[in-house]
């Protein structure tokens, strides 16, 4: 099992307000997601095994909802789902059944963007790298591109 501390869990969280705030999430699939993380998994542990029905009564939304939301926080990259098949003996043979899902909580990970951070005793260390001169150019010319694209859609109108 993989854990998943307290820190990341609200690195997760903040990951699905800021996209609530960009519009790619809605608000019954943030509060699934906070359901996922605080009500639905173990303390430590990364994985959580739960139903629909008891989602739906957490979060206080459908067990359609939470259909939904689990296949756009799947979209996301926030959560994971991994289907279960449960072994019975039926009729003298065995057959195989949907059994309950887990769902993996997904901690961001890092990229060639992302600003490294370095913890030492109590002092809290960010390094950032300049930005190169081809950088900078790139980013000029981008700048140049969208203020044409701007000032051909006002002389349309």
């Amino acid at each position: 099992m993989q854990s998943l501390s307290a820190t990341a869990a609200a690195g997760i969280m903040a990951r699905g307000r800021k996209l609530l705030r960009r519009g790619r999430l809605t608000h019954r699939q943030l509060a699934l997601l906070d359901c996922l993380l605080w009500s639905c998994r173990r303390p430590g542990q990364a994985w959580a095994r739960v139903s629909y029905t008891r989602m739906s009564e957490l979060a206080r939304i459908s067990r359609e909802t939470v259909a939904r939301a689990i296949k756009r926080l799947a979209e996301l990259g926030l959560v994971e789902k991994r289907k279960e098949r449960v072994l019975v003996a039926w009729g003298g043979s065995v057959a195989s059944r949907q059994g309950t899902s887990r769902y993996r909580l997904i901690e961001a990970s890092p990229t060639e963007f992302a600003r490294a951070t370095v913890i030492q005793a109590q002092e809290l260390l960010t390094f950032r790298a300049a930005p190169s001169r081809e950088t900078i150019e790139a980013q000029q010319a981008l700048a140049a591109i969208a203020e044409r694209r701007r000032s051909a859609r006002l002389t349309n109108l």
